[in-house]
């Protein structure tokens, strides 16, 4: 049977935050004049990315000036917007359990831009929503979008808590609009904080959940986990330049610089940590583009000479030398042995 990439999943998922745009669009009368935002933003689907979604939120906050807009798109999420993570999530047996998968669990969607850790205290179950680069914890429909998802998904897993025993702390300034917060926030948020975070009452962990079911999470567990390994046998770090790599256009790739302007990290800081972690940005450039190579490999119809200009690479010589360096195969050769149903 076949199951999804990760990079399926990704997509998958971003369709629905997508879609949930548009639905927010239409309550709000407004219509896309200029073509939708995907025609406006110059993005194929199939090929989008996370911060292709962060430039649609920018274009209606900018234009459109909805409310509350990420706390409503946090209230159109479903466990199923979130596929085999989504499963996994509402089928554990109590909510603790659900919030330890979950910490990993998150970066299928969000990716390098928000990363989720769970924690206890005496009174609370804490979610904590820590953003790269760290000027993202002021994106307000960003954040409000994040806490309200964590809110409607839990509550898949139990439907029938008072949520105004929970809070919600923000980093940011309390928006113009705060007042209207309480039609969507079911409990008291406190601005100005530290961190991002949704407080849930600690003894919420150990209510079973109705809907756990040990068949349905050990299925699409072991298919998440498979999904899930060869992104998480890299750094955190080293996950996000993959990202940022992974959703820039083969022929516009951004360099060094420009990566360490993203995550707001000094270019000569963010060289020293990948060299304590054993790598360098060019190694991790040569490792995407071997894993994009395979994939390309892959695909029926695609030749070599296509393959390698694809890729960025000036002639395909280049490209079989480089390939054959990191696999020891030639790319024809490599494509041969693949599995008949993935050849050409």
């Amino acid at each position: 049977m076949h199951y999804p990439t990760l990079q399926a999943e990704r997509q998958r998922v971003l369709r629905y935050y997508f879609e949930d745009l548009e639905t927010i669009m239409a309550e709000e009368g407004i219509r896309a004049s200029d073509g939708s935002i995907l025609e406006r933003l110059g993005v194929r689907p199939g090929s989008l990315s996370f911060d292709h979604y962060l430039s649609a939120l920018r274009i209606l906050e900018e234009e459109a000036r909805i409310p509350a807009l990420g706390a409503r798109l946090g209230l159109l999420k479903r466990c199923s917007t979130f596929g085999f993570a989504g499963l996994v999530f509402l089928t554990q047996s109590t909510m603790s359990r659900a919030s330890q998968f979950g910490h990993d669990a998150f970066e299928l969607c969000f990716g390098h831009y928000l990363r989720l850790s769970v924690s206890l205290d005496d009174t609370w179950m804490i979610s904590h929503y820590e953003a790269s680069p760290p000027s993202l914890a002021q994106n307000v429909s960003l954040i409000e979008q994040a806490v309200m998802t964590g809110v409607r998904v839990q509550s898949e897993v139990l439907p029938r808590v008072d949520w105004s025993a929970c809070e919600a702390r923000f980093a940011f300034k309390a928006p113009a609009y705060a007042d209207q917060y309480a039609k969507y926030i079911p409990f008291p948020c406190i601005f100005e904080q530290p961190c991002n975070e949704l407080r849930v009452p600690r003894k919420w962990g150990d209510i079973p959940s109705p809907m756990a079911d040990e068949g349905v999470r050990h299925f699409c567990e072991e298919r998440l986990k498979a999904r899930l390994k060869e992104e998480f046998s890299h750094s955190y770090l080293e996950r996000q330049i993959r990202r940022i790599l992974a959703d820039a256009p083969s022929d516009r790739l951004p360099k060094l610089p420009e990566v360490a302007a993203l995550l707001e990290i000094p270019e000569r800081s963010l060289r020293a940590k990948l060299a304590l972690e054993g790598t360098s940005f060019r190694a991790i450039q040569n490792s995407l583009m071997i894993d994009r190579a395979k994939h390309l490999l892959a695909e029926p119809g695609l030749s070599i000479k296509e393959i390698a200009f694809t890729l960025g690479f000036a002639e395909p010589p280049c490209f079989n030398r480089a390939f054959i360096k990191a696999i020891g195969l030639a790319p024809e050769r490599y494509r041969s042995q693949l599995p008949e149903a993935s050849k050409p």
